[in-house]
């Protein structure tokens, strides 16, 4: 990256924090921490709400579920902070607070104001890192981010800032997008081609049983949409799908191997019409919408020869990896 992309974001941040310095010393000690009060509240809201209105904003401009819902948390975020501030405001003159009244209060209004400077710049950098934005804005975006170490600091997904907003939101969905986009440049994959996969380690893969009904009902659902009948549950095929599913994630390629067969028959599962598929998603409507997205995928799903299916899933470090296995 050049210095140029580094002077960018690095002046915004030194900008953005010294202006929120600057109000905080003008505003005083306790319209601040009202104000920061309130926008931490509402950020643990808007991690709860964004999946409820992301389904409103899905439904009405018919777009995936998991861009919706990652559009719906910028938007409220931004609203909050706006909102944040007017309520602060009446709370503060409730109080018969007149700002910046004592050095004292001013000096403790600049505080935290510088906190509430580094907040907003936290939220405001994860939150537009997978914000869905045009391909080559985000790459001019994220490459003046991953140009300076502070910037690269707040999106490392592993890190104590991402660890810390996905434990006081409750929230994964952000990070987990986030970490993915750094690991293959997209926030969910098929495994039409094998893609590299970073080392996972140690790290645990638990099964998601929820999840992987989840998948199958929205699946079968587009069957139905084809006129065709349902897909039936397949509890050995399932068994075979959530063991590859794990082999697939610590392998280090969102790839297939040629060994399907062998797995069903050692399941006792008869006939050769088979196949199977793999994606990589951040949550399960987004494996849903990569199962779907990809054609050779979504052939093989509305496809009459196939009749039942079982999904395995895991969840890791990059989110929901699932296979999902057809047989005749």
């Amino acid at each position: 990256m050049s210095s140029t992309d580094v002077q960018i974001y690095d002046l915004i941040v030194v900008a953005i924090v010294v202006a929120f310095v600057a109000r905080g010393a003008t505003r005083g000690l306790l319209r601040e921490a009202l104000e920061i009060a309130v926008l931490l509240v509402g950020v643990f809201l808007v991690f709860r709400l964004s999946p409820a209105i992301g389904s409103i904003i899905s439904g009405m401009a018919n777009v995936p579920f998991e861009a919706a819902r990652i559009a719906a948390g910028v938007v409220l975020f931004f609203v909050l902070v706006i909102g944040g501030a007017f309520v602060a405001r009446i709370l503060s003159g409730m109080l018969g607070v007149i700002p910046g009244a004592t050095l004292l209060n001013r000096t403790g209004g600049a505080v935290v104001g510088a906190g509430y400077g580094v907040l907003s710049v936290i939220l405001s950098t994860a939150l537009v890192s997978v914000a869905p934005i045009p391909t080559g804005f985000r790459g001019t975006v994220v490459g003046s981010i991953d140009a300076s170490p502070v910037g690269r600091r707040i999106l490392e997904p592993t890190g104590l800032i991402q660890r810390t907003v996905s434990s006081v939101s409750g929230e994964e969905v952000f990070s987990t997008v986030i970490a993915l986009q750094d690991a293959v440049g997209a926030r969910l994959v098929a495994g039409t081609i094998p893609i590299p996969l970073p080392d996972i380690g140690d790290s645990p893969l638990p099964p998601s049983q929820l999840a992987a009904q989840q998948v199958f009902d929205s699946l079968n659902r587009t069957r139905i949409a084809e006129g065709l009948d349902p897909l039936g549950w397949s509890g050995d095929l399932a068994v075979v799908a959530v063991t590859r599913a794990g082999a697939v994630y610590r392998s280090g390629w969102l790839a297939l191997d040629s060994h399907l067969a062998d797995s069903l028959a050692a399941r006792g599962v008869p006939g050769t019409i088979n196949t199977e598929m793999v994606v990589l998603a951040a949550s399960p409507e987004g494996v849903v919408e990569a199962f779907t997205g990809a054609s050779a995928y979504r052939d093989a799903i509305v496809a009459r020869q196939y009749h039942k299916a079982g999904i395995g899933i895991v969840e890791g470090p990059y989110g929901y990896l699932a296979v999902q296995v057809l047989s005749g």
